[in-house]
């Protein structure tokens, strides 16, 4: 079969979406299918180019503007009609489409190709300026509730997903997040001292909160300087946002924190295995409990065990003492009472916990793991359009 993939954003790198759609296309490719991609930006890496053999690729726009949310998704659409037209394409897989998706819909249906809907988010509207009156948020929300479930198929990251669509009817296959964890390095023996912990990514205002680790690391090296942690990612600024601009709080921690933005994607990998621990802590609200942290199985494959609170379906992969620590709740006397445990562990102990590490994701976050099952979705999908 050939399969089209459609998305917003950047590919085949630039973030945690660009990483599971690379992913998807070697799931694709290892069961004997073709994909092409069609995305909004390219982010290339020159000492990373995927092989053509996983997949093909072109991009909408080479320049960014603030109108990409509402102009992009329709040039996404016609260049989707241009290549199905050229080409013979099986199935459509698209990204979610606040914008644009009846359109897709009905190009799906005048093509008579299938279409499956990536689910991997179910957005809070505190992420939007403007809350729950901003058009993006109002138009996804309807989506979710109305037009998501005409799809053919959704393929849902999570649990909440995956019972939001499958008991309204829908064909829904659930497959959290994937990597080529095969090929990625790991690290067993490691001890650092003091105690590396590190937070990546992006904590925007309210998505996660850096402000009681850093709270909790402070009252744990107020005599010795037992914990350093780094935030890779976020500028002094962001983390300044997300603390509720605690200048004080922050300049107090200035001897063992570190912040290093910007760093390239390609060089995370080398960051997460030289870590400790990682951690990151998210409210329990549907937009945590909805998506899936790559972070999470990203910080596994490399053996870095996890600080994490449970929300969504992380209390599947993360037992507390075993690959990770879980946190009772995101609160400084729940960290702080955790951080102090962490501190004393054996070095026999830490290597256990990443060895399990490890294993939990070549289990579960493995691309092979779901190359099967994927491929048996998809095939009876196209099998059902061809019947009607």
């Amino acid at each position: 079969m050939n399969i089209l993939i459609l998305a917003h954003g950047y590919f085949p790198y630039g973030g945690a979406y660009a990483s599971r759609l690379l992913n998807m296309c070697r799931l694709i490719h290892a069961s004997s299918n073709n994909a092409h991609v069609i995305t909004w930006f390219k982010n290339r890496d020159k000492k990373r180019e995927p092989s053509k053999e996983i997949c093909t690729f072109d991009h909408i726009s080479d320049s960014h503007s603030r109108f990409d949310n509402y102009i992009l998704p329709f040039k996404l659409i016609k260049r989707a009609y241009e290549y199905a037209s050229n080409n013979t394409v099986n199935c459509i897989i698209s990204s979610r489409m606040p914008i644009g998706f009846n359109s897709l819909l009905r190009l799906s249906k005048k093509l008579n190709i299938p279409l499956l809907l990536e689910q991997c988010e179910w957005i809070d509207s505190s992420n939007f300026n403007g809350g729950k009156y901003q058009p993006l948020y109002f138009l996804g929300e309807r989506n979710m509730i109305y037009n998501y479930k005409k799809s053919d198929g959704i393929i849902a990251i999570s649990r909440l997903l995956y019972d939001h669509y499958s008991t309204q009817g829908v064909n829904v296959i659930r497959m959290p997040t994937i990597l080529d964890v095969k090929e990625m390095d790991y690290e067993v023996e490691l001890r650092n001292e003091p105690t590396e912990i590190s937070y990546f990514g992006s904590p925007g205002v309210s998505k996660e909160n850096l402000k009681n680790v850093i709270r909790a690391i402070a009252i744990i090296n107020e005599q010795e300087k037992r914990i350093h942690l780094n935030i890779y990612g976020p500028n002094r600024e962001s983390v300044l946002r997300n603390i509720g601009y605690d200048e004080v709080l922050l300049q107090t921690a200035n001897d063992y924190i570190t912040i290093q933005p910007n760093v390239p994607q390609s060089e995370m990998p080398c960051y997460i295995r030289a870590s400790d621990y990682t951690f990151f802590a998210r409210p329990n609200r549907r937009s945590s409990n909805a998506g899936f942290p790559t972070k999470f199985a990203e910080s596994m494959a490399s053996g870095t065990p996890v600080i994490t609170n449970l929300t969504g379906d992380i209390e599947l992969y993360l037992k507390d003492k075993v690959n990770g620590r879980v946190l009772r709740d995101t609160t400084v006397d729940s960290i702080h009472a955790t951080l102090l445990e962490i501190i004393e562990e054996t070095q026999e102990t830490r290597k256990c916990m990443r060895i399990n590490a490890r294993r939990t994701a070549e289990k579960c976050f493995d691309y092979r793991v779901y190359t099967e099952e994927f491929c048996k979705f998809i095939t009876s999908l196209v099998e059902k359009r061809l019947k009607k």
